[in-house]
C-alpha cells in the first residue's frame, strides 16, 4: 500500500553538497492527542531526500513501548542537509509530517497523533506545475487564510525525474472551510532555476494578484496547471527551516508564528521582510524566496495562542540581537536553519508592578515622542527572561502581578546596545517606573520612584462620572488624559496634588461608550488604568 503512494512524494532537498559520510538521526513519536502518552508498535513510513538520487531512500520504522522511534542513517557520499517526510496511518487516514536536517543540526524530528476515533479529514488540491526540464525540483507551498492573512500551511517538493516537462502534486487541506493560495518555485540546482520566478496560482509573480482557491471540505479539487513565469528580476535565494517551542507545560501547538528577515550591514539591523508559518504538530516549517544578498538573521515570535509563554527568539536561539547568529545569502543559495523559541520563565505572581515608556524626547513621555512596538524583557538577576511585552501605540508598557524582589529590565531594540537595568520591588515600593530614552548615543534609563500611588478608579464601567482616588507623597501637579484605543485624546484635566490622600471626579458627558486608557502623569510618577464607559 505504501509503495503505491510513493509516486506522490518525489521530494528533493532544496540544496545538497557532497561530503564525507554524514550521520543523520531521524526520530519522532506517535502519541494520543493532548497527552504525552505514546502509542507502541506503530509503523511510520519515511521518505528520505538527500538531494542525491543515489542516496535518497524509503524506509519504515516501528515505535517502541513508549511510542518513540529513532534510526541513524549514514550517507556516503552524502548531503550535509536534506529533508524527510513521514507518513503514518491513523484509523485509515494518512498523516504526514516533514523536517529538515543541516550540518549544525543532524537530527530530524517527526511527530504524529492518533485518537480513539477517526480523525476529521480535509480535502486535496491536485494539479501540475510546468514548464520544467528533466531533473528540475519545484517547491510547492500551500497558504491558508487565517484572520485575514494568508499564512504558510505546508510545503512539499516535487521532482520531474522523467523529463515530462511538468510534475504533478497533491496538497492536503485542513478539515474545515477555508480559502487558500498556492505558490511554486524552482529550487537551487534545478536546470531551469535561473529561468523562472516564484509563481502564484493564477500564473502571476504578484502575490496580491494570486487566485484564491476555496475549499469546502473533503474530496479532491483538480486545479488548472500552474505555469511558472519567466524570470523578470534578480536571482532568488531561499531560506528553509523549522521553529520549535516545546515546554513541559505549554507546548507550542496550533499557533501562528511571525518571522522577520533582518539584513545586517555595518552593525545596522534592518527588518526587510515579514512572513508567517502555522504550527499544527508542535513545530512549524517555513520556506521563503528572497532576492536579497549579504548577511542576515531571523527573529521568530508567536502572535497567537501561547505567545505569553515564549520570548521572541533570534536565529541562534538568542533572546537578544547582540547574541543572535547570522547567515549569508547570495548567488542563488539555500540556507536551512532551525530556531527554538525560548520559554518565558514566568513571574510567579504577586502585588508588584513595573511600567513606564520608551521615547525619543526625554522623560516623562509627552505627545508623539513615545515609540510603539518596542520589546521589553523582565529578567531575574541570573539573566533568565521571565516575561516579554511590547510598548503600545503611545510607547507605554506595563507588567503586573510581579512578586516583590530584585529584577532587571532589558530594552531589546535591534542594533542598539543596552545593559539590563536593575530595580527592586518591595512593600514600601510596590510599583517601579522605568522610563527609557532612545537617541543616537544609545538607550538611557531612569528609574523613577512613583510620586503618587493610584488607589482606585471607580465606578468601572462608568457612565456620567469617574472618580480617581490616590495618595501622594508630596505636592505636585498631575496631568490627566483619557485616550481612546487609537491614541486620540478625548479628555484632559490638571490636578494640583497635596501630600496625603485625595480624590477627583471627572465628567464623562459627551464621551461615547467604549474602552479607554486613563493616564496620570507628574514630574515624578506615572500610572495608567483601562476604563470602560457605558
Amino acid at each position: 500500500m505504501f509503495k503505491k503512494l510513493l509516486f506522490l512524494f518525489l521530494f528533493s532537498a532544496a540544496i545538497w553538497t557532497q561530503a564525507a559520510a554524514q550521520g543523520v538521526t531521524i526520530q519522532g513519536t506517535v502519541r494520543i492527542p493532548g497527552t504525552t502518552i505514546g502509542i507502541p508498535n506503530q509503523w511510520v513510513v519515511l521518505f528520505i531526500n538527500t538531494g542525491n538520487p543515489a542516496t535518497s531512500m524509503m524506509d519504515s520504522v516501528q515505535t517502541n513501548a513508549n511510542g518513540f522511534f529513532s534510526n541513524l542513517y549514514t550517507f556516503n557520499p552524502a548531503s550535509s542537509q536534506g529533508a524527510v517526510t513521514g507518513m503514518y496511518i491513523c484509523n485509515g487516514v494518512a498523516q504526514y509530517d516533514s523536517a529538515f536536517w543541516s550540518p549544525g543540526s543532524p537530527i530530524a524530528n517527526l511527530d504524529f497523533f492518533c485518537g480513539n476515533s477517526p480523525a476529521p479529514t480535509g480535502g486535496w488540491f491536485c494539479g501540475n506545475v510546468q514548464p520544467l526540464a528533466a531533473g528540475d525540483t519545484v517547491a510547492i507551498s500551500l497558504y491558508r487564510q487565517v484572520a485575514g492573512a494568508f499564512l504558510l500551511d505546508t510545503t512539499i517538493f516535487s521532482h520531474d525525474s522523467l523529463g515530462l516537462g511538468s510534475t504533478a502534486y497533491c496538497l492536503r487541506t485542513k478539515p474545515y472551510i477555508a480559502q487558500y493560495r498556492i505558490s511554486a518555485s524552482l529550487t537551487p540546482g534545478s536546470a531551469s532555476f535561473n529561468n523562472f520566478d516564484t509563481t502564484w496560482f493564477g500564473n502571476t509573480r504578484n502575490v496580491n494578484q494570486a487566485a484564491i482557491i476555496p475549499q469546502v471540505g473533503a474530496g479532491t479539487t483538480q486545479l488548472p496547471p500552474l505555469i511558472l513565469q519567466p524570470r523578470g528580476g534578480a536571482i532568488q535565494n531561499f531560506i528553509a527551516g523549522t521553529v520549535t517551542g516545546n515546554t513541559s507545560t505549554n507546548p507550542m501547538i496550533n499557533d501562528t508564528l511571525r518571522l522577520i528577515l533582518i539584513r545586517v550591514q555595518n552593525n545596522i539591523w534592518t527588518p526587510v521582510d515579514t512572513f508567517y508559518a502555522l504550527d499544527s504538530m508542535g513545530f512549524a516549517s517555513f520556506y521563503r524566496a528572497t532576492t536579497g544578498t549579504g548577511t542576515y538573521s531571523i527573529l521568530a515570535s508567536l502572535i497567537s495562542g501561547n505567545a505569553a509563554n515564549f520570548v521572541p527568539t533570534y536565529f541562534g536561539n538568542a533572546t537578544t540581537w547582540s547574541a543572535a547568529s547570522t547567515f549569508t545569502l547570495g548567488g542563488g543559495n539555500t540556507v536551512v536553519i532551525s530556531i527554538a523559541l525560548q520559554a518565558a520563565g514566568g513571574t510567579g505572581g504577586g502585588g508588584g508592578g513595573a511600567g513606564g515608556g520608551v521615547n525619543q524626547g526625554g522623560l516623562p513621555i509627552v505627545g508623539s515622542t513615545g515609540m510603539p512596538g518596542v520589546q521589553l524583557q523582565l529578567h531575574n538577576l541570573q539573566g533568565q527572561v521571565l516575561k516579554a511585552v511590547h510598548t503600545n501605540t503611545q510607547g507605554i508598557y506595563s507588567m503586573n502581578n510581579l512578586a516583590f524582589g530584585s529584577y532587571k529590565m532589558h530594552v531589546e531594540m535591534m542594533g542598539m546596545p543596552f545593559t539590563a537595568y536593575p530595580f527592586t520591588l518591595s512593600s514600601s515600593n510596590p510599583n517601579a517606573q522605568l522610563h527609557f530614552t532612545v537617541n543616537q548615543s544609545g538607550i538611557a534609563a531612569s528609574l523613577e520612584q512613583a510620586g503618587f500611588n493610584l488607589n482606585g478608579v471607580y465606578p468601572n464601567p462608568a457612565r456620567d462620572l469617574l472618580t480617581i482616588s490616590l495618595s501622594s507623597q508630596k505636592a505636585s501637579e498631575l496631568q490627566i488624559q483619557l485616550l481612546d484605543m487609537t491614541g486620540r485624546q478625548v479628555l484632559a484635566n490638571d490636578w494640583q496634588l497635596t501630600a496625603g490622600e485625595g480624590s477627583k471626579q471627572l465628567s464623562l458627558e459627551g464621551i461615547p461608550a467604549g474602552i479607554y486608557l486613563l493616564e496620570l502623569r507628574s514630574n515624578n510618577g506615572f500610572a495608567a488604568q483601562r476604563v470602560v464607559i457605558q
